[in-house]
């Protein structure tokens, strides 16, 4: 009785056994399985199916690494060996032989507009000799421009001198139909006289129109 007994225990025990190491196997499928998942992207192919045997299989395609992949495949895309090849260069700054100019010789008393691709003008120009030597800019385009009168030009008409900035210091027609400015004292005009009071470079009503439809705000000068 004794030994029917022990014979059955040990029968349980050895059943309990396995069942116990298939239980564990079973588990450490899983748990692995989900490891494998955590440490991979989410992805909403992936296919789940139980096994016969009761484990569980998870099947997704491969991800494909595109950076990589498509930077190796392609030599214009060699980031890996020059740094530098996703930095783009600057913009090369026009040439100043791509915008147009204007020169004043004072001695020929000639103004000169030079345009890209095509021969320049040379004009005839009056008041160039009080303009000193230099480098100007064009501050201001202006039609049916404003003239600022000087302190000359009130004093010699026995007027009193309006304060600096005054409205009666600025006067209209002296200076033609069109102008360009370097400051409010110095145009470059079209002005149907010229004079030391009204000073900067007059031009003819054609040649001034022909500077004022070529240069822009900006457009460098130079007086030599």
């Amino acid at each position: 009785m004794r030994k029917s007994m022990s014979t059955k225990l040990a029968t349980i025990v050895s059943t309990l056994s396995t069942g116990l190491g298939v239980y564990r196997v079973l588990w450490g499928t899983i748990i692995l399985v989900m490891t494998g998942c955590a440490t991979s992207s989410f992805n909403p192919s992936t296919t789940e199916r139980w096994l016969p045997d009761g484990s569980l299989s998870i099947v997704r395609p491969i991800p494909r690494l595109t950076l990589i992949s498509d930077a190796m495949a392609s030599p214009k895309q060699d980031i890996f060996a020059d740094p530098k090849a996703r930095m783009r260069a600057p913009e090369p700054l026009p040439s100043d032989d791509l915008v147009p100019k204007l020169t004043v010789d004072t001695t020929k008393h000639t103004l000169t507009l030079t345009r890209p691709g095509e021969p320049p003008i040379t004009m005839k120009a009056q008041g160039t000799y009080t303009l000193k030597k230099g480098a100007y800019t064009v501050a201001l385009k202006q039609t049916d421009p404003l003239w600022y009168a000087p302190p000359t030009y009130f004093l010699r008409r026995g007027m009193k001198v309006p304060a600096d900035g005054s409205k009666e210091r600025f006067m209209r027609g002296a200076l033609g139909h069109q102008a360009l400015f370097f400051d409010k004292q110095l145009a470059i005009h079209a002005g149907p006289v010229w004079n030391d009071e009204i000073g900067g470079i007059k031009l003819s009503r054609e040649d001034m129109n022909a500077v004022y439809e070529t240069i822009s705000v900006g457009t460098a000068v130079e007086v030599k």
